[in-house]
């Protein structure tokens, strides 16, 4: 599989958080991670499941970002998805957590384990103001 910069970056730091699963059928010991396309597996409100279900249909490379709150926020045609969707959360000064970067969901159900911030992608270029249509 060859992977982006970017989504390698992410794939490396869910790895090292422990977070990796091969499919929503697959167990796990410690939890069952859901297949990306599994829209309700998304632990959002219906809205935002629809949003998800949209992104599904864009152009690699994207990310899904979910917010504390319930919002959402997403990017795609990006190489740098991941971060811009993570430097965004950190400019508006709320909390959220990468869902989903390409092809894979990248979420834990455990907080502390979550892909909150660029710089857990190791290295992330820094994201330059973008102007987002897709919210």
């Amino acid at each position: 599989m060859n992977l982006s910069a970017p989504l390698a970056r992410a794939a490396m730091a869910v790895v090292s958080l422990g977070l990796l699963a091969s499919s929503a059928h697959a167990r796990n010991e410690k939890f069952l991670q859901p297949v990306y396309d599994d829209v309700d597996a998304l632990p959002a409100s219906d809205q935002a499941k629809e949003r998800y279900r949209h992104f599904l249909t864009l152009p690699s490379p994207r990310a899904f970002v979910l917010f504390e709150d319930g919002r959402w926020r997403f990017y795609d045609k990006d190489p740098d998805a991941m971060v811009r969707a993570l430097d965004y959360c950190a400019r508006l000064g709320k909390r959220c957590w990468l869902y989903a970067a390409n092809d894979r969901v990248v979420w834990s159900p455990d907080v502390s384990k979550r892909i909150s911030s660029s710089a857990q992608l190791e290295g992330g270029p820094a994201a330059a103001a973008v102007v987002d249509e897709h919210q």
